[in-house]
């Protein structure tokens, strides 16, 4: 059935249409379409809209129940980690707690048995102090002996107030050096650090400044230049205030180039020999007679086998070197035939070359070139450490001073270890 709103709107078939009837006929349709389009979309959306709905809300549903299953994974996998990194932080922890009991039953017995080490130590001091007039013996073999003891089994603050008390209160010259060298250890290796010790070159005047009495001492200058040649000579610049220092102590200040046999008494010969007299009535006839006491003391020994080497071979140089043993080494370091003309040890020139040879092959083989290093190489009782480290003190500013207020005749005599 037509509708009747349209028909009157049109104009008439057999009108001719004029340019303004078509246009408003055009823009009537599309009005017409436009309508009948919107008709459709909404009567779509209309009829549908349950159905959209519907689909709207099963894609959320999708959606939330994929972005849950992932939140739920991503917390277990959280939840996994966190688990595991607390097992881990447990079991070190427990690791830890038991180093520490481990560690904590370790140090109870350490100071246990720190605790009966120092009771024994004290003990041993008691003892010690309670025998003091045994402990005071002259017998340098016994000194030795009981300085070993005390460095070694007493504390460390007690061992350097009984060798100090034991130097001052000795009443022969090589019994308190030999306590005095004890000390003087015991100090050097306290372990605190080294001083700020200046390693400038030295020169004769310093040398002279240093320690004056060599003023007094005709050819101190020039002994002095010889050894601070040799010691370039030899590649040991650095050193020369330790060669200096030793050369020093051993030749009294340069005054004693060769050992002297020449003694006033029995009793002082039996002193300083006294592996070869058990008595001094043993020595009386060797008063006064250098020549046969040096072949008592030294025939058929450091390589004497002739008549006549222990005097010729006798102690000579800077290193007091004594035999003929020693002198053919000294010949092949230095290059200078020693055995054929030993006296020549006592010149300043060849004494510089052979300490300064000396101490080079010493170093060469690792030894320490510092006053403990070469004094410990060169004798194992140590022998003049007190008397050598304390001219060394005075020629190297800043150079630890543990030998103040040690008796001075420890410090400048040269003792016998024979």
């Amino acid at each position: 059935m037509s509708d009747s709103s349209k028909e009157t709107l049109v104009p008439p078939a057999t009108d001719p249409l004029s340019l303004e009837e078509r246009k408003f006929r055009l823009e009537f349709r599309k009005f017409e379409f436009e309508k009948s389009k919107s008709r459709g979309l909404l009567g779509f959306l209309n009829s549908n809209l349950a159905v959209i709905i519907t689909l709207i809300i099963g894609v959320a549903t999708v959606a939330v129940s994929i972005n849950q299953a992932k939140f739920n994974e991503q917390s277990n996998k959280d939840q996994r980690a966190l688990q595991a990194r607390l097992n881990t932080e447990q079991l070190m922890l427990q690791r830890e707690i038991s180093a520490n009991q481990l560690n904590l039953e370790k140090l109870k017995a350490s100071a246990a048995q720190e605790k009966d080490l120092r009771t024994l130590q004290f003990d041993i001091a008691r003892a010690m102090l309670e025998k003091q007039s045994e402990i005071g013996t002259q017998d340098l073999q016994r000194v030795y002996y009981l300085r070993e003891v005390v460095m070694s089994v007493l504390p460390k603050e007690v061992a350097l107030a009984f060798t100090r008390g034991a130097a001052e209160n000795a009443t022969e010259d090589r019994v308190r050096s030999a306590w005095a060298d004890g000390f003087v250890k015991l100090s050097l290796n306290d372990g605190l650090p080294p001083a700020n010790e200046q390693t400038r070159p030295i020169s004769v005047d310093d040398v002279v400044k240093s320690l004056p009495a060599l003023r007094k001492v005709a050819d101190a200058g020039r002994r002095i230049q010889d050894i601070l040649d040799a010691a370039k000579a030899y590649k040991l610049e650095g050193s020369e205030q330790v060669i200096l220092a030793y050369a020093l102590f051993t030749s009294n200040l340069f005054k004693e180039m060769e050992e002297d046999f020449n003694f006033r008494s029995e009793e002082q010969v039996a002193a300083a020999f006294p592996t070869a007299f058990s008595s001094p009535s043993e020595a009386k006839s060797f008063v006064g007679d250098a020549r046969a006491l040096a072949s008592k003391v030294y025939s058929s020994r450091f390589g004497n086998d002739r008549p006549g080497d222990a005097w010729s071979y006798r102690g000579r140089g800077y290193l007091r070197t004594t035999g003929k043993a020693a002198y053919a080494r000294s010949s092949e370091l230095t290059k200078i035939n020693l055995l054929a003309e030993p006296g020549k040890l006592v010149d300043g020139s060849v004494a510089a070359a052979e300490i300064a040879a000396v101490f080079a092959q010493l170093a060469e083989q690792g030894a320490p070139l510092t006053v403990q290093g070469v004094v410990e190489q060169m004798n194992e009782r140590f022998v003049g450490l007190a008397g050598i480290q304390s001219i060394y003190e005075k020629l190297v500013p800043g150079s630890r001073k543990v030998t103040v207020g040690l008796p001075s005749t420890t410090l400048t005599r040269y003792s016998r270890s024979r």
